[in-house]
């Protein structure tokens, strides 16, 4: 008996295949996005090489897909490092990204709004779990996958593709710029507020909430009054 399209397995789909330097830069891109990696530190090929059990080959690679992201410069005679950002650049990153996150949560409220409140919920309460117990690293966690998670139900490829270089050097700007973000109970209120505004499907108030959570990190991060 034959077994053929549909009737065998479903509707098939390609196998997605991956080269060695496309998850070397997504495990970068990852210790960049978790701190692991801060503004002006040297990435070495070498030790690189060493840490992943790989030739140079796939390590310059995987660093030249990071520096076409902007995420790593190639400083004359040095070597590569990890980007630093000016107050300018901090402005301008989370402008881009109230932009971006407001433009994905109009999507969600014309797609499946209830989905997204369940996971945007979630992380809300893994944030304030880990403000009660002190634990920064599990709140900036939890306020990362928030944020991938809002702009991950809008559908938009575009949307998410942007929103993940945009999360990572907002990261390097608060490690760089040596800034308490705010304090944690403010950080876990203002994204339920964002959560709040797409529950009540006010638009205005979405995009009010929005604003005010990326001015925030403006203000404290380039010390605006």
């Amino acid at each position: 008996m034959t077994l053929t399209g549909s009737h065998a397995f479903g509707e098939l789909t390609a196998i997605e295949q991956r080269s060695t330097a496309e998850m070397i830069a997504d495990q970068l891109r990852n210790a960049i996005l978790h701190g692991q990696f801060v503004a002006d530190k040297q990435l070495s090929e070498a030790d690189l090489a060493a840490s992943f059990g790989v030739s140079r080959g796939p390590i310059r690679e995987a660093l030249q897909r990071l520096m076409e992201e902007g995420l790593l410069h190639r400083a004359r005679n040095r070597g590569v490092f990890v980007v630093a950002f000016d107050q300018a650049d901090v402005r301008d990153i989370y402008t881009t990204r109230q932009a971006i996150e407001t433009a994905a949560a109009e999507l969600i409220l014309d797609g499946d709004i209830d989905g997204a409140i369940k996971l945007l919920t979630e992380s809300c309460e893994q944030m304030d779990a880990a403000a009660e117990a002190g634990d920064a690293v599990a709140q900036t966690a939890a306020d990362i996958e928030f944020h991938v998670r809002l702009v991950d139900a809008s559908g938009s490829s575009r949307l998410r593709k942007i929103e993940r270089t945009l999360l990572i050097e907002s990261q390097i700007s608060m490690t760089e710029l040596d800034t308490r973000y705010v304090e944690p109970k403010a950080s876990v209120a203002e994204h339920v507020a964002i959560v709040d505004a797409l529950r009540a499907r006010d638009l205005p108030r979405v995009r009010e909430a929005i604003h005010a959570h990326m001015h925030t990190a403006i203000r404290l991060l380039t010390e605006e009054s």
